[in-house]
């Protein structure tokens, strides 16, 4: 069995605790200020393009989610909505602790088939986003 050291355990902890500070400093950020209204930065892609990428909206959507406007959200920015279950199960797996109770699970979100998956689910929705509807 392996032994960790109090150096590597305090460090994992530490890296923990500022993840976690980092997500609650972007949510309530996210909830106080409106990415519409403001000088958030605006999407390349969009600029140069015209078109969406598949994360257009994405701080706008964030926005009207963290302040309970699930419809808006989705208006936002669909796919967004759709993954957050999911990203927040692979950040669990990868982040806190879950890829040793869930090996399985973590090869199977986020192994070398799921990411083909994703890729095929963004260009898809890039696609159906700018062309059909």
């Amino acid at each position: 069995m392996l032994k960790m050291s109090w150096n590597s355990i305090t460090k994992k902890y530490i890296l923990q605790a500022l993840i976690i500070s980092a997500c609650i400093v972007l949510i309530i950020l996210y909830a106080t200020v409106d990415p519409a209204k403001t000088l958030f930065p605006k999407c390349p892609f969009l600029l140069i393009t015209g078109l969406e990428c598949p994360g257009c909206g994405s701080q706008r959507a964030l926005h009207c989610l963290f302040n309970g406007d699930i419809v808006n959200a989705f208006n936002y920015n669909q796919l967004l909505i759709i993954m957050i279950p999911y990203i927040g199960t692979c950040a669990y797996l990868e982040l806190l602790g879950g890829k040793k109770r869930f090996p399985k699970t973590r090869k199977i979100l986020m192994g070398k088939e799921a990411c083909f998956i994703i890729l095929g689910v963004f260009i898809a929705f890039f696609l159906l986003r700018n062309f059909v509807f």
